[in-house]
């Protein structure tokens, strides 16, 4: 296919032109190889970039999920407080109600 192509267009600009058209069509060759070449490496750079970029967002990702967990646990920590005041609460009315209900000894 391209290589084929590309060594026919050689032969056919290698027998047909000037020296002068041929001078341009390998510097056009050579532009399009250094452009090709330019655009591997700027590849390869994304590449190493976009697996520390999926690295960084495990990482925030496993931080968040952490972050959440003890989230939770403070929140089911506060649960299990405010159930703890509201059972000593319930006591407390408790003795007050027994407190106020006893029956006063005649003297």
């Amino acid at each position: 296919g391209q290589w084929y192509l590309r060594s026919v267009r050689e032969a056919v600009v290698s027998t047909q032109s000037t020296g002068e058209e041929r001078a341009t069509f390998q510097k056009l060759a050579c532009e399009k190889d250094a452009r090709i070449s330019s655009l591997k490496s700027e590849n390869e750079t994304f590449k190493l970039q976009s697996r520390g970029w999926k690295n960084d967002k495990k990482e925030l990702q496993e931080s968040l999920e952490k972050l959440e967990r003890q989230l939770m646990e403070a929140n089911k920590s506060i649960a299990d407080k405010d159930e703890a005041v509201k059972s000593i609460q319930r006591e407390v009315d408790l003795v007050r109600s027994n407190q106020t209900n006893k029956p006063r000894i005649a003297r």
